[in-house]
């Protein structure tokens, strides 16, 4: 699809399947592939979290060459516990390799980390006497000395983006969950390079 992508009046769901996945969003079968990079190609999508119409339901790619903030209103079956429309949002700091982002919200059976969920990283400074606090609660920011990063939070769903192109992309992602999908509105986001075990530490990016 080269034009655009446009929700009017009531709305609806863009389905990607002849039926529902649940809240399987890896399960559905096909995708709606935007190729038109201009950001407000895709319009008059709800921001509601959790929403139940106008929102893709499944798999959708849209094509990136700017500098500037896409919005992937993508989510699962809207009268699943989780609510429909799981958002997110990529902002752009320089011109991305002109690609294709496929992306969709999907099952997570992966442990965010080996050896318990202890990593070592260099976060922020040192924590006050109290002997540990959650990060963003950090008095300064890195210091040279590495920090041990605690994974409490496992969460059953995470958001997959895949490009159909190499290249680079410099990048900001926030991620719009509804209560039932996040156990908490504010928290660390940790991502996964694609094919590899490596988690990063990226920092607070939920809403």
């Amino acid at each position: 699809m080269d034009k655009n992508i446009n929700w009017v009046g009531s709305g609806g769901v863009i389905r990607t399947d002849i039926i529902t996945r649940n809240d399987a969003g890896e399960s559905y079968l096909y995708e709606i592939y935007l190729k038109n990079p201009v950001p407000s190609s895709l319009s008059g999508f709800n921001t509601a979290l959790g929403s139940g119409d106008k929102y893709i339901e499944g798999k959708l790619r849209r094509q990136v060459n700017t500098a500037s903030v896409y919005r992937f209103p993508i989510g699962v079956d809207p009268f699943h516990s989780i609510g429909g429309l799981n958002a997110l949002e990529l902002t752009f700091s320089s011109n991305p390799t002109n690609a294709g982002l496929l992306t969709y919200l999907e099952k997570s059976n992966l442990v965010a980390m080996g050896n318990s969920g202890h990593a070592y990283c260099d976060v922020g400074k040192d924590p006050t006497s109290g002997g540990a606090q959650p990060f963003n609660l950090c008095s300064a920011g890195p210091d040279g000395i590495m920090d041990l990063l605690k994974c409490t939070k496992n969460q059953a769903y995470q958001w997959s983006v895949t490009s159909n192109t190499v290249g680079t992309f410099n990048y900001a992602i926030e991620v719009f969950p509804t209560a039932n999908c996040e156990l908490s509105a504010a928290g660390d986001l940790v991502l996964r390079l694609p094919n590899s075990l490596l988690w990063l530490y990226y920092g607070v990016a939920r809403t």
